[in-house]
């Protein structure tokens, strides 16, 4: 299977999943993820002929999504003993960067329509990050059909190599310590997923050139 509007409408979904995910657990947040079920079992399949190799563990996740009130609740101590019980939010860039350019985030993502004070996290959290990949591949999906891809391509690659190729296995190291599950499978599908994708956008980049 070639890689195409598919693919990139595929990734699009899969980053949203991520970005919720990372965000504080409430029902509410829990609910619009499972609301996405079939859209992202759809996009699985997608990945999975093109090459991606993660659909164990994006399974693996959506079977450990609490359906409970309780199961929430004890995700919401497990997300705050993880990621923010120290001096730094262990979600955000800075926590593993010296110098980070918020401004210039801030204005990548205002070209998506994106605006930092909607979201109630700073500009160099994941959940932020995730989000400006997952409408870049909606844009992407759409050049695909409508025009050449090749910048929004060349955008997608330079951000993954500038932010998320370093943040998202920096996480990964911190879910491996989480005493739920779902919080390890989280973890280890977005550093496998980032990875990957930054992978064949770079190849993918070369060939259109």
């Amino acid at each position: 299977m070639e890689y195409g509007h598919l693919g990139a409408a595929a990734r699009s979904t899969l980053y949203k999943v991520l970005s919720l995910a990372f965000e504080a657990p409430s029902r509410e947040s829990i609910e619009t993820i499972l609301a996405l079920a079939r859209e992202y079992d759809a996009a699985l399949q997608v990945l999975e002929k093109i090459g991606y190799n993660i659909s164990d563990l994006g399974l693996e996740l959506y079977s450990e999504i609490p359906l409970s009130a309780k199961g929430v609740a004890e995700l919401r101590v497990e997300y705050i003993r993880l990621f923010l019980e120290g001096r730094r939010n262990l979600l955000r860039e800075a926590a593993y960067k010296r110098k980070i350019l918020e401004k210039d985030l801030e204005l990548r993502f205002s070209r998506v329509n994106m605006q930092v004070d909607e979201y109630g996290y700073p500009a160099d959290h994941i959940v932020l990050e995730l989000e400006y990949m997952h409408r870049l591949a909606l844009l992407e999906a759409l050049a695909w059909k409508n025009a050449n891809p090749l910048n929004t391509i060349a955008e997608e690659a330079f951000f993954l190599s500038r932010h998320l190729i370093e943040l998202a296995p920096s996480i990964a190291q911190v879910t491996a310590n989480s005493s739920l599950k779902f919080y390890r499978i989280l973890g280890s599908l977005l550093a496998r997923y980032v990875t990957k994708d930054y992978n064949i956008l770079f190849k993918l980049a070369q060939q259109l050139f």
